[in-house]
């Protein structure tokens, strides 16, 4: 049995991925309920953060994608390359009920986790026809909080924090289809990430005759922390020419020891702007 608060997270994207997709709500709503039983039980200690996709063609071209957890902005400076930043912010509340073999044994697990991100990069594109690829590579800093408290029989308290430095490369595959109706993108990408866990911080309160909670051993003692993972999905998006709604799915493969919490299943929605600068220039 699960307990969880969201915090509101899907209020205003929720309603604008409603209004664009109104004959598929219950595949709408089946995704949101599959995000939420994933995410709602536990906490985590790594969680993949969004994936910019810009989709660039042509030199002048600024791009970006809003969510909920943060903020996204690429241009082009070129017909092939573009530089862009993005900043990723997350908070969540998790709790887990226990069952035990007799009341007094019954209990829970509860806590908070969190993280931010500041990433900077540069990406080469190229376009033929309606078909496009990209290889994004980005770098930059952050950090993130983990809080776990055991409320069971032999009470178990832990604090996580962490520094962190971020280095991925990302290409992506994708195809373009427009009508008088739609304008539609999709496609594939991997995210290949490496991340490196610095100044590692643990604080634990419990009784004397009480283990470590198995999957926070793994922080004791260790300052520092290299983590490995592979983000492949897909993306897709629909709109207007300068806005459209966007998700992608994203599963996290990870190349590490078991005892490191991760989030398998991510599910992003955001709103995406395209703005052509340079004929926006000529107009005038």
């Amino acid at each position: 049995m699960c307990n969880y608060q969201y915090r509101n997270n899907f209020n205003v994207l929720g309603k604008i991925f409603y209004l664009k997709s109104t004959e598929n709500n219950l595949s709408f709503y089946s995704c949101i309920f599959i995000f939420i039983l994933f995410t709602g039980c536990v906490g985590y200690q790594y969680v993949s953060s969004p994936l910019y996709i810009p989709v660039n063609e042509k030199k002048g071209e600024l791009k970006s994608n809003i969510s909920y957890t943060g903020l996204q902005v690429g241009y082009s400076i070129s017909n092939n390359f573009s530089i862009f930043g993005d900043y990723d912010f997350m908070v969540r509340e998790y709790r887990s009920n226990w069952p035990g073999l007799s009341s007094e044994h019954d209990g829970h697990i509860s806590g908070r986790y969190g993280s931010n991100d500041y990433n900077f990069g540069v990406s080469i594109f190229k376009t033929h026809n309606n078909f496009f690829t990209e290889i994004l590579l980005a770098g930059g800093i952050g950090d993130m909080f983990y809080n776990n408290f055991m409320a069971t029989y032999l009470y178990n308290s832990f604090y996580l924090t962490v520094n962190k430095k971020n280095l991925y490369i990302q290409p992506v595959l994708g195809y373009k289809y427009s009508d008088a109706k739609h304008k539609i993108e999709f496609g594939l990408f991997s995210r290949f990430s490496y991340t490196r866990y610095t100044d590692i911080n643990v604080t634990i309160f419990k009784p004397d005759n009480a283990e470590v909670y198995l999957d926070n051993v793994y922080f004791v003692g260790k300052k520092n922390l290299d983590l490995f993972f592979i983000e492949p999905g897909f993306f897709f998006r629909d709109g207007f020419e300068h806005i459209k709604y966007q998700f992608n799915i994203t599963p996290t493969i990870s190349l590490n020891s078991k005892h490191v919490k991760y989030r398998f299943f991510n599910l992003f929605f955001g709103i995406f702007l395209n703005f052509d600068l340079l004929n926006k220039t000529l107009k005038k």
